[in-house]
C-alpha cells in the first residue's frame, strides 16, 4: 500500500516535530545544567568571599598595577578601608625605598619570570608610619586575565636580604 502525497507530507511534518521536540528537550536539559553550574559557582564565590573576610591576613588581588580586591583586614594593617584601596595603584601603599624592588617583582611575576614569592618589605600606613610586612604572592587568573594574588601579614621588621 503506497502513501499518498498528503500522508507523506504529514509523516514528514511529524518527523520534523519529533526532531524539534528532541532539540527543545535537549536545550531544556542544557539550560537546567547551566543554571546548576551558575548556582554552584555562586556558592563557591560566596564561600571564597567568606573565607577571605575571615582570614587574619590581608588578601589582595592586583591586576594592571591596580588593586582589584582587598579584604577588610587592610584597614587594621594600613588604616585604609577596602573601598579606599580598590581601584588604586598598589604603588601608592609601598614605601618609596621599596617601590622599585616590588614593582620589578610584580612585573616579572606577571610576565612568568622566576621571582621570590615570599619576601619582606615596608608599606605605608594612612597616618604616614611605616609598616613591616611579609608578602606571599603568586600569579592567578582573575576575570580571565593574569593577576597577582597576595597574602600580606605584619612582621616585626623587614628583611634586609630580599
Amino acid at each position: 500500500m503506497s502513501m499518498n502525497k498528503n500522508d507523506e507530507a504529514k509523516d514528514k511534518q511529524l518527523d520534523e516535530l519529533m526532531e524539534l521536540h528532541e532539540r527543545i528537550t535537549e536545550l531544556q536539559k542544557l539550560e537546567i545544567e547551566r543554571e546548576r553550574t551558575e548556582d554552584n559557582l555562586r556558592k563557591i564565590d560566596e564561600k571564597i568571599h567568606k573565607l577571605f573576610h575571615k582570614a587574619k591576613e590581608v588578601i589582595t588581588i592586583i591586576q594592571d598595577r591596580q588593586v582589584k580586591y582587598v579584604n577588610p583586614q587592610v584597614t587594621e594593617l594600613i588604616g585604609y578601608t577596602p573601598d579606599e584601596v580598590i581601584g588604586t595603584s598598589f604603588a601608592h601603599y609601598i614605601h618609596p625605598d621599596e617601590l622599585p624592588k616590588l614593582a620589578k617583582y610584580y612585573l616579572r611575576r606577571i610576565a612568568g619570570e622566576d621571582v621570590p614569592n615570599i619576601y619582606k618589605t615596608v608599606i605605608m600606613h594612612k597616618d604616614g608610619s611605616e609598616v613591616s610586612i611579609e608578602i606571599k604572592a603568586s600569579v592567578v587568573q582573575y576575570q580571565g586575565r593574569l593577576a597577582d594574588f597576595a597574602i600580606v601579614r605584619k612582621v616585626d621588621e623587614p628583611d634586609e636580604t630580599s
